[in-house]
């Protein structure tokens, strides 16, 4: 199904943002550039909105501890692993000052997980759109352009893996 054909259905815009979080970064590269030349505003929209590691570890600190508050170990050290790549060397530090004081030095021991950074990924932003959605979060606040505004939400009626 092509995604304008996917957007039409009802659900469309949630699903594709859906979609493009639980995506590679090639994959989702790939993807928005196919949506661009079919719809280049929506395009747009959707790269406002659609998260990833680094975007988040930025995040205050309170709201990255309630995050990972949420997280089993191996999602932990997946993002960990994920940020060791991040153009800012600052940011996978940022994610460690996170984690609770008898979680962080297992995390860091173990920080090297490739094989865990695809689910990891997938795991962190269908919890950060949990928490939004149950109102724990509040994008808004700090992340404006992640808030999934009424379009989305009124679209959002399921997840896609």
């Amino acid at each position: 199904m092509s995604l304008m054909a996917r957007l039409r259905k009802n659900g469309g815009l949630g699903q594709i943002l859906a979609m493009l979080e639980s995506s590679t970064p090639d994959r989702q590269k790939h993807l928005l550039r196919s949506l661009q030349h079919e719809d280049p505003s929506l395009a747009a929209l959707l790269r406002t909105k659609v998260l990833n590691v680094e975007r988040v570890a930025r995040w205050p600190q309170s709201v990255l501890r309630q995050i990972v508050l949420t997280l089993d170990d191996a999602t932990c050290r997946g993002i960990a692993s994920a940020l060791q790549e991040a153009v800012d060397p600052q940011l996978q530090q940022r994610w460690f000052e996170a984690l609770d004081p008898f979680r962080r030095p297992k995390i860091e021991a173990n920080a090297h997980a490739p094989e865990l950074i695809e689910a990891a990924r997938f795991q962190l932003f269908a919890r950060i759109r949990d928490l939004e959605r149950n109102g724990e979060i509040h994008l808004a606040e700090f992340d404006p352009g992640a808030q999934l505004d009424e379009l989305v939400r009124s679209n959002s009626s399921s997840r896609v893996a």
